[in-house]
């Protein structure tokens, strides 16, 4: 066998680059899952009915129902308060834009079409396939749930390279400064992991990085529970597609929820053995 492979400085060194190559790539499966979770909400909130983009198309409306109106300066009859109230603004939305017929009903048009291009049917990144909005609880269960497993294992694959950091801190046998400098080392490369210090000890700062694992879950819940307040819009359009929807909506959560708990787990675990790693390196 190579004597280099037989060297304290080789091991310390295939043992300090393993161990940060598996935080390295615990954070970037993190950070696809927190990038995932930001699309889909932004996707859920382009469907609500009371957005920016939906309040603009309403008004847009108004416009168009009441343009002989807003044209010749005169007021609709039969009109509720509310209802009059918001003619106003819809009308001083229109002088303010200087709006003619024609141009109004190009804007119009062009926000219908931008609402069936990027709010109706959505765009996956990177992807580039197109689904409907309908099916975000379908896309993102099944989404979340195959990204959680991916986290679960490189997780457990984290924990176990720090398990080999502890082991080899125990048996160190160099120096005093050379153990607390490969301890320094290997804590300045951990990402998304709050190693316990003085600053760590703030019990809401070592929360921060485990919250992030319940994104996903808080997602499919509110696409969820957004199905089931516009259920009728749905079974308008397919009562089938909306059945569907409820179930694999129902199993993402119990699948996402499963997951999530046994990442949780695998990251107390990992903070264990950080709290183990800080003991042995005080004891210096």
């Amino acid at each position: 066998m190579n004597d280099k492979y037989e060297t304290k400085e080789f091991l310390a060194k295939e043992i300090f680059n393993k161990a940060s190559e598996a935080s390295r790539n615990a954070k970037a499966i993190q950070l696809t899952i927190v990038v995932s979770c930001v699309v889909a909400f932004m996707a859920l909130y382009n469907s609500l009915q009371n957005n920016w983009f939906q309040s603009r198309i309403k008004i847009h409306e108004t416009q168009l129902k009441y343009l002989p109106y807003i044209t010749s300066n005169s007021l609709p009859i039969n009109l509720s308060d509310k209802e009059l109230i918001f003619f106003q603004k819809a009308k001083q939305y229109y002088l303010d834009h200087n709006y003619s017929p024609t141009t109004l009903n190009e804007s119009y048009m062009l926000l219908q079409k931008n609402s069936i291009e990027n709010i109706i049917l959505i765009k996956m990144p990177f992807i580039g396939t197109v689904f409907d909005i309908n099916d975000l609880s379908v896309i993102t269960g099944i989404g979340f749930t195959i990204m959680l497993f991916v986290a679960f294992y490189s997780l457990i694959l984290k924990r176990n390279s720090l398990i080999i950091v502890h082991n080899y801190l125990k048996k160190f046998e160099g120096e005093t400064l050379e153990k607390k400098t490969f301890y320094s080392l290997f804590k300045s490369n951990q990402t998304m992991t709050i190693v316990p210090d003085d600053l760590a000890n703030i019990q809401f700062i070592r929360i921060i990085p485990l919250s992030f694992y319940f994104f996903p879950l808080a997602i499919c819940i509110l696409i969820l529970v957004n199905d089931f307040r516009t259920y009728e819009n749905g079974f308008k359009l397919s009562t089938e597609s909306t059945i569907i929807s409820f179930i694999v909506g129902t199993i993402a959560i119990m699948s996402v929820l499963y997951i999530t708990i046994k990442c949780v787990g695998i990251l107390h675990k990992i903070d264990l053995i950080w709290e183990n790693v800080q003991k042995e390196y005080n004891n210096i």
